[in-house]
């Protein structure tokens, strides 16, 4: 033993150093455990190792009280310095444990004066066996202490002195730490904020770079002298944390831990390109032979190459109308047919019975508020709607069959396709689906296409609002309409009550086309094709239509249809709604009060939920702040509540600015998402998902103090309802990615159930009168072998 225990230690360390080198997070790290092994090396060996926390934490040197070698080097004057984690411990089986340089030097100073002139080799057997009785007669009062603070474990009463020193000195180092982390990363926080709300507000300025370059106005100069403050910041703050870790191992260095490496990777793609603006502006070449290395060293080099919509839709269109033209029928019906690409499409056709009929203008609105119509569209958004009653009709007559074939499919890729009255068949069977979908609540089902052909108008103002607050469905429907066709307009008088949804393809016979998905500038394309139309009633071929069309892509290249996947509501509208039949006079005016109108809408909505957005991170940030700061201090819920000082009543005031700020936010968000269909209500997007329920687990315990502070009871009966949809949401969310089948192994950063604190209320509530409460302990416990109580989470808080 003793000497041999150095052996152990090098050995040790370079296993620690293989490890890295192989650069793999699945090698599990060695444990070093000695036994009275004397100080090893000088204060620069400890610094090394202190600065690799992974290498540090596995050393344990066990040192009993009357061991002379262990303390050999211990003299005053000593250059060795200890490192790792020493027990040291008594023959009757008292010990205590320190990590702290200065607390491990004075006990083995007082060690060697203890053994002065002993040079024994130590025998750790009995010693052992009676620190282990030690911890059995104590319970387990002691070794939970021992687990949960190894700086506290068992240490003794002729320690005491010393353990009070050393817990004071180490928690005062703690909380500056952790508040200079935490106000740091904060910080750092609230720059990156700054950063993407300048990003997001840029974008109709020819983007952030441009801006940022060129600002000339003075606003924009002031905007961008705000930026350069948090370019700087961040910048600063990213330069010294790349130099400190590239001091560590290139396991520790390169990789970093997760939350870093993704903060890190957003800084680098939002800051650098205004490095190199400035790099550029100051009329300096070759950017990349004088990159910044603290940038070289957290590079990701990715491809994202994406197909537009378009180009990929350029085949199924013809494809899709393909499907139609091959089922031979007189009577309204429907096919599966299999594209050459595998794709399954559900093709509709139309009796010409029936299309004479509309024709003749024996067919008009029916209201949804009717029994047994289409109860399929829910009307939470808009009361009511109406729907064209020959759709009605056809749909009605296809019966359950249809349904059956729907659900079929509705794990599968499917296009749903029809011409004329036939797409009024698609875009019902389409809408019924979407809402199958949103009833099985999986984000795993692909959502259906209806691509129709001269498809009338199929309902008023009420159905095309409903649809449009669902963004999920109106994407996925795209009407093509030829100049020709009379079908295609005949709901589209100037006093109609008809209005379209989804995007319109306009084309004409040389292939021309344009793109739109404003109902104004369709309406007015419909009416134009409407007046060229008059008295025509037959039934178009859109054959060579399509053909056309497709060859004209393929000829001119990608001018056009890059400005197609730019921007769709403006693609060729210079060369094509002339051949549509469209004036110049009418052109000029739509286009003008087109591109007027989505500016401004995409430049409100920009800034808006951009600046909307950036206030709530910020406001979140100083909550995860608070939180934080308070650990030390019995924990942020105890904190909060119980503030008295005149310190802590400032810093709760602040918080309670932004907890308002964030309850606002989230109260409407919730109120606006439950309108929607249960899928989209309850799933949002991943990212208003996930920002929501951090705002419940952080925020909602901060409401149950104010909750309880003033004298109420059952909080759980009481609970807003925006808290309850949305831990109902993230229940179900985690259900349908298979999350939740994931087993922790380790505490979650935030304490899952955000009503831990009601609990915790009631069950004081039970004692202070007298009464016990089991189910609250099970409910505890729960949570703790589930690993679903926050990292920050204590027993003093509870307790």
């Amino acid at each position: 033993m003793n000497i041999d225990e150095a052996v152990t230690i090098l050995s040790t360390l370079r296993l620690h150093h293989a490890i890295d080198e192989k650069e793999s997070v699945g090698i599990k790290r060695p444990i070093c455990i000695t036994f009275g092994s004397p100080l090893v090396g000088d204060g620069g060996l400890r610094q090394a190792i202190a600065q690799r926390p992974q290498w540090e934490s596995s050393f344990l040197n066990v040192v009993a009280k009357n061991d002379p070698v262990a303390c050999y080097n211990s003299s005053s004057n000593t250059t060795f310095k200890p490192f790792g984690t020493f027990i040291f411990c008594t023959e009757s089986g008292g010990h205590a444990a320190f990590d702290d340089e200065h607390s491990i030097l004075q006990v083995l100073n007082a060690m060697k004066s203890l053994n002065a002139g002993e040079s024994h080799v130590y025998d750790y057997t009995n010693i052992l066996s009676s620190m282990r009785r030690k911890v059995l007669y104590h319970g387990d009062s002691e070794l939970g202490e021992f687990n949960l603070n190894p700086l506290r474990a068992g240490i003794t009463l002729r320690l005491r002195e010393m353990e009070e020193k050393q817990i004071k000195m180490i928690r005062k180092k703690k909380m500056k730490n952790a508040y200079d982390a935490s106000k740091k990363l904060n910080e750092m926080k609230i720059s990156l904020t700054y950063m993407e709300w300048y990003m997001k507000t840029s974008r109709e300025k020819g983007g952030y770079y441009d801006s940022y370059k060129n600002a000339i106005g003075k606003f924009e100069l002031e905007k961008k002298n705000t930026i350069i403050k948090h370019q700087r910041r961040l910048n600063q703050y990213w330069k010294k944390f790349v130099e400190e870790k590239d001091i560590m191992p290139q396991k520790e260095g390169a990789k970093l831990r997760k939350r870093w490496l993704y903060g890190g990777t957003n800084y680098r793609r939002i800051v650098e390109p205004l490095d190199i603006a400035d790099y550029y502006k100051k009329g300096k070449r070759n950017y990349i032979d004088n990159r910044p290395n603290h940038y070289k060293l957290r590079i990701m080099f990715s491809s994202e190459v994406e197909l537009g919509k378009f180009l990929r839709s350029v085949d199924v269109i013809p494809e899709a109308y393909q499907a139609i033209s091959e089922i031979n029928s007189t009577v309204s019906t429907y096919k599966i047919h299999t594209t050459r690409f595998g794709i399954n499409v559900l093709a509709f056709k139309c009796s010409p019975d029936f299309t004479t009929r509309f024709l003749e203008g024996k067919l008009d609105l029916v209201s949804s508020e009717k029994p047994h119509v289409l109860d399929f569209i829910p009307t939470k958004v808009i009361s009511s709607f109406s729907i064209n009653k020959a759709a009605v009709e056809l749909f009605q007559d296809l019966g359950e069959n249809l349904k059956e074939l729907e659900n079929k499919h509705i794990n599968n890729s499917l296009i749903i396709t029809g011409s004329g009255l036939g797409g009024y068949l698609a875009i019902l069977s389409t809408l019924r689906l979407h809402h199958a979908i949103d009833e099985k609540e999986s984000v795993s089902i692909k959502r259906p296409i209806c691509i129709t052909f001269g498809s009338p108008l199929v309902g008023d103002a009420g159905l095309r609002q409903a649809i449009a607050q669902r963004p999920q469905w109106e994407s996925s429907f795209l009407n093509v309409v030829a100049k020709n066709d009379p079908v295609a307009c005949y709901n589209s008088s100037s006093n109609t009550t008809f209005e379209p949804f989804g995007t319109f393809l306009f084309c004409t016979e040389l292939g021309g086309h344009a793109a739109f998905d404003d109902e104004h500038s369709i309406l007015q394309v419909l009416k134009a094709m409407k007046s060229l139309n008059a008295g025509e009633s037959h039934v178009y071929d859109y054959t060579n239509i399509l053909s056309s069309m497709r060859r004209k892509v393929l000829y001119r290249g990608d001018s056009e249809l890059g400005e197609f996947n730019l921007n769709p509501l403006r693609a060729g509208i210079a060369l094509r709604l002339r051949e549509i039949g469209v004036s110049n006079a009418e052109i000029g005016i739509m286009e003008e009060k087109q591109i007027k109108m989505i500016k401004d809408m995409k430049r409100k909505n920009a800034y808006d939920d951009s600046k909307k957005l950036n206030d709530m991170k910020i406001s979140l940030t100083y909550m995860e702040w608070y939180m934080k700061a308070r650990r030390e201090e019995g924990g942020y819920y105890d904190s909060y509540k119980n503030a008295i000082s005149k310190e802590e009543l400032e810093k709760k005031n602040t918080i309670i600015i932004h907890q308002r700020r964030l309850n606002k936010h989230w109260e409407k968000v919730v109120e606006e998402k439950d309108k929607m269909p249960q899928k989209e209500g309850a799933k949002l997007r991943k990212r208003w998902l996930y920002g929501g329920t951090n705002y419940r687990r952080i925020i909602e315990p901060l409401d149950i103090a104010d909750y309880y502070k003033k004298g109420k009871r059952n909080y759980i009966n009481n609970r807003p309802n925006h808290y309850k949809l949305l831990e109902k949401w993230s229940i179900e969310d985690n259900k349908s990615s298979k999350t939740s089948e994931l087993k922790r192994n380790k505490a979650a950063s935030l304490t899952e159930d955000s009503c831990f604190w009601a609990h915790v209320e009631e069950a004081l509530i039970v004692l202070e009168n007298g009464g016990s409460d089991d189910k609250f302990e099970d409910y505890v416990m729960g949570l703790i072998e589930n690993y679903a109580v926050s990292a920050m989470f204590s027993w003093r808080e509870v307790v």
